[in-house]
C-alpha cells in the first residue's frame, strides 16, 4: 500500500514515437517517492501513437481533449479507481490537470477510503465554482494555482468558465495556494515536476 496516490491529467499516453510512457506519467518530481514506494501512479491515460504534426495540431489535441474528457466521467473509470484506492488505502491523493476532474467525478459517486486525510489539486482543469461532496469533513484539501497556466488558459476558452488551477477555487473548504510555475517547458506541469512541491506533499 502506498501513502500518496497521484492522479494523472490530460494527454499522457500521446506520443509522437514508438518509446514508452514514462513510468512516473509526469510526476517526475515524485522520483524519490515513486522509487520507495510511499508514492503510486493511477493510469487512466489511452496510449496512441501519432504524427508530430498532428501533436502541434490544435484541432486534433483538441479531439484529443473531449475524449479524454468524456474517458473521466465513464464508470469503467471510475471503478478502476474505486477498486485502486480501497487496494492502496493512501493517506494522501495528489490529483493533476484533468485528473481533479475525475476525482471530482469520482467523489459525486462514490465514498472516499476512510484513510484519506488530505487531497491536492494541482492545476485542476475544473471550474472554480465546482462545488464539494458534503462528506469531505475528515479531509483537508488544497488547491495549488498560479494565474500564468497556458493550457489552462486554453481550457477557459474551450470551455467557458475560469478553471480553479488558474484562478483558485471559489470553496471555503479548499484552501487555495499560489505557486509560481517556471522552469520547465510544459508550464503546466511544472509543479508536478518539482521535488520540492513533492517533498511538500510528502510532509503533510
Amino acid at each position: 500500500m502506498a501513502r500518496i496516490v497521484l492522479i494523472h491529467g490530460y494527454s499522457i499516453g500521446l506520443s509522437a514515437t514508438k518509446d514508452p510512457v514514462p513510468s512516473d506519467l509526469r510526476f517526475s518530481g515524485f522520483s524519490d517517492q515513486l522509487k520507495a514506494g510511499e508514492a503510486v501512479v493511477f493510469p487512466w491515460y489511452q496510449e496512441e501513437n501519432h504524427s508530430f504534426l498532428s501533436l502541434i495540431n490544435p484541432f486534433f489535441l483538441y479531439q484529443v481533449y473531449t475524449k479524454e474528457k468524456i474517458a473521466s466521467e465513464s464508470e469503467r473509470v471510475l471503478l478502476n479507481l474505486k477498486d485502486f484506492f480501497k487496494a492502496e488505502q493512501p493517506k494522501i491523493i495528489v490529483c493533476h490537470s484533468l485528473g481533479a476532474a475525475l476525482l471530482i467525478q469520482f467523489l459525486n459517486r462514490y465514498k472516499l477510503e476512510r484513510s484519506v486525510q488530505d487531497i491536492v489539486f494541482v492545476q485542476a482543469d475544473l471550474s472554480n465554482k465546482t462545488p464539494l461532496p458534503k462528506d469531505l469533513f475528515q479531509v483537508k484539501l488544497f488547491n495549488i494555482f498560479c494565474y500564468w497556466d497556458p493550457a489552462l488558459m486554453a481550457s477557459w476558452l474551450i470551455n467557458g468558465v475560469q478553471p480553479a488551477g488558474l484562478t483558485g477555487w471559489e470553496q471555503p473548504e479548499v484552501e487555495n495556494k499560489f505557486v509560481p510555475l517556471f522552469g520547465h517547458w510544459n508550464l503546466h506541469d511544472a509543479s508536478i515536476s518539482q521535488k520540492q512541491f513533492a517533498q511538500f506533499v510528502s510532509s503533510l
